[in-house]
């Protein structure tokens, strides 16, 4: 006897197997069909670029971060360049994104789907009053990283351009 008082089963391991054959083989399916899933699926990454405005009379900069030359820049100004159409141009001009989402340029639509493809890849986020956070999400980590790394260079060179407009006055 099993010592909480149990009889022992004498069921063979052939038998065990046997009577729960469709558990067995439903788990066996679930599990073939994730690592197909996973193999044949490429996974989408997230690529951040952390956008520091440096604050009014300090001198304060974060290592290794990109702090905004344009003293009169503010969080409002960064994010609203980055939802600019200027700025989604640029990136298709730069990196192909129309033919990268399947878009055909003819297609009288394509502004809009553009729009729509490229807002849904980029998220922009306020971490608090002297940064701003750009993440672009794609499935393949180097354009994405390109594409974070290229929205900076954009937003220097339109600050520079604001303030190279405002010393020809």
């Amino acid at each position: 006897k099993h010592p909480n008082g149990e009889a022992h089963s004498t069921e063979t391991v052939s038998q065990y197997v046997w009577s729960h054959r469709k558990l067995i083989i439903m788990i066996t399916l679930v599990a073939s069909a994730a690592i197909i899933w996973g193999t044949i699926t490429r996974p989408i990454t997230h690529s951040t670029a952390h956008i520091f405005i440096q604050p009014e009379k300090t001198e304060e900069v974060a290592q290794g971060s990109m702090v905004f030359p344009e003293p009169s820049a503010s969080v409002q100004w960064v994010i609203s360049e980055l939802r600019s159409t200027a700025y989604h141009e640029r990136l298709n001009e730069e990196f192909g994104l129309l033919e990268l989402f399947g878009l055909d340029p003819s297609d009288e639509y394509v502004d809009a789907k553009y729009e729509r493809a490229i807002s849904s890849r980029l998220q922009i986020n306020t971490t608090d009053q002297d940064m701003v956070e750009l993440t672009v999400s794609n499935m393949e980590p180097h354009l994405g990283s390109k594409i974070a790394n290229g929205s900076v260079d954009y937003l220097n060179e339109r600050a520079l351009e604001l303030f190279s407009k405002r010393q020809e006055r």
